[in-house]
């Protein structure tokens, strides 16, 4: 054959030339797919963030919009008796802190918050 010739490929040569194809397409695929999986993972984390200071958001905007839970924590902070009512009510908000305080220990360890 001269410089001008092209040789014709074989079968098996054809077949060579679509593993390689296929396996550069598995290759790409794979990276696309570790990419999605990253991006699942972040917005899942964000997730997890935004609904802990939602929760937290809440519990402040109570105690700063109730005049009852305001002076609870008056109370609280002076050191000063509550009565039963008020007293239930400091219970119940703090098991509510807890509860997210736990919820936000169990997404981080399950690996739900972002490590950044």
């Amino acid at each position: 054959m001269g410089d001008g010739e092209m040789r014709k490929l074989s079968l098996s040569d054809w077949a060579s030339v679509a593993e390689i194809c296929a396996t550069v397409a598995v290759v790409i695929s794979l990276l696309f797919v570790a990419l999605s999986l990253e991006r699942n993972t972040a917005v899942m984390q964000a997730s997890s963030d935004n609904f802990i200071y939602e929760l937290q958001f809440a519990r402040t905007r109570d105690i700063v919009s109730s005049p009852g839970m305001a002076s609870i924590y008056v109370k609280y902070n002076r050191g000063e008796e509550f009565s039963a009512e008020e007293q239930e009510r400091f219970y119940w908000d703090k098991m509510q802190e807890l509860s997210t305080w736990e919820l936000a220990f169990n997404r981080h360890r399950d690996g739900m918050f972002s490590t950044r």
